[in-house]
């Protein structure tokens, strides 16, 4: 089960939410709009029983060329946030074991597939493999077309 979330209530503060209910293991869950309150977010979790180990990914400007993300702990939750600035989602499950922190942002060459992206992204050292890859050319929209514009 994937559950989402908001991160805040009125005045900013942390959301009065059924904590047991969000803590309960083998589901995922994703808060938006969370991360100045992701140390208490994340502390009602473990408070609530869901284990300080459980992995968690924080994604900054998702789908955009400046996306950010960090693989951590809820337990790091907290801590693992003040490094970021914003927008972002905070997910927590098991299923974040597999995630994949970002990679020093290398933008394909025009016209390089996804193989020569991943070569030369192994070869710059980082130990990160690449989730998923964007082989637009420059210029192009990465978001998907608007209605009306080859979209449903």
């Amino acid at each position: 089960a994937v559950i989402f979330v908001t991160g805040h209530a009125a005045g900013g503060a942390a959301p009065d939410l059924d904590w047991p209910t969000l803590a309960k293991a083998n589901q995922t869950l994703v808060v938006y709009m969370g991360l100045a309150n992701a140390a208490a977010i994340a502390a009602r979790m473990i408070e609530a029983g869901r284990a300080a180990a459980t992995p968690a990914l924080i994604v900054e400007n998702a789908s955009l060329p400046e996306e950010r993300r960090v693989v951590t702990s809820l337990a790091k939750l907290g801590a693992s946030a003040a490094g970021f600035s914003g927008p972002a989602l905070l997910i927590v499950g098991e299923a974040m074991a597999t995630a994949e922190a970002s990679v020093s942002f290398l933008p394909p060459l025009h016209g390089e597939g996804q193989a020569a992206q991943a070569a030369r992204v192994g070869k710059s050292g980082s130990s990160a493999a690449l989730v998923e890859l964007q082989t637009s050319p420059p210029g192009a929209s990465r978001h998907p077309p608007h209605k009306g514009e080859g979209g449903r």
